[in-house]
């Protein structure tokens, strides 16, 4: 099995703090992997308003040309 890489907080540009919530966690006790992608919207969408763009109607269309997502280890409430 390959290693996976060693990657840091310094290699992004942006990120911020979200708290998981209670209902964030599945069965199995960590947080479902599809919210991950909504952790990424709340982020962007977060990072388009501190530099002034409108997210409200009828503003312009914002897209995310590309994402993708590396699970390095889970993630669980209330990290």
């Amino acid at each position: 099995m390959s290693q996976k890489p060693q990657i840091s907080r310094a290699e992004y540009p942006h990120y911020m703090s979200l708290p998981t919530r209670w209902m964030d966690n599945d069965i199995y006790g960590h947080v479902n992997n599809a919210l991950y992608y909504a952790f990424f919207d709340t982020t962007i969408n977060e990072y388009l308003i501190a530099e002034g763009a409108s997210i409200s109607p009828p503003a312009l269309s914002w897209i995310a040309a590309e994402s993708q997502c590396q699970y390095l280890r889970p993630l669980a409430f209330p990290e």
